[in-house]
């Protein structure tokens, strides 16, 4: 099962890693999807941070997260707020 945490950027990655730990013991694919670069373009495509794989929206070639998620095509989504 593919499990996709999204936020606005990877500050907030404290918040996952207690559920990503749990969610990996038991073999599921988990990611941080993010959308760091809207705000700085200078964020990493993709990168580890604290054993989570992470992957901001321009590593998929896109603007939207839609099309993103189309294509990561999680079968959950995990999120800490939708202000967006």
């Amino acid at each position: 099962m593919k499990i996709v945490y999204f936020d606005y950027w990877t500050s907030g990655i404290h918040n996952f890693v207690p559920l990503s730990n749990s969610l990996c013991s038991e073999e599921y694919e988990t990611m941080l999807f993010h959308i760091g670069s809207y705000n700085d373009p200078g964020f990493a495509k993709e990168e580890y941070i604290n054993g989570i794989l992470c992957r901001d929206i321009s590593y998929y070639n896109t603007k939207y997260i839609y099309n993103a998620l189309k294509k990561i095509k999680p079968d959950v989504i995990v999120s800490l707020n939708t202000t967006y």
